[in-house]
């Protein structure tokens, strides 16, 4: 989960940084793969955080 969340990361910051191909980085579509990939990174910390004090607590 942590390895698909830094492909996405890398994936959508390589697409912001070509505007040609996808276009620019303030266009609604391009915004909403940045809130998505963000969201995704989020809840994949936050469960890898729950899976660590489960393990630390048990």
């Amino acid at each position: 989960m942590v390895d698909l969340a830094r492909q996405y990361y890398l994936s959508v910051t390589w697409q912001g940084m070509h505007p040609g191909i996808y276009g620019e980085i303030w266009e609604p579509h391009m915004l909403a793969k940045f809130s998505t990939v963000r969201s995704f990174a989020g809840e994949a910390a936050m469960f890898y955080a729950n899976k660590v004090m489960e393990l630390m607590g048990s």
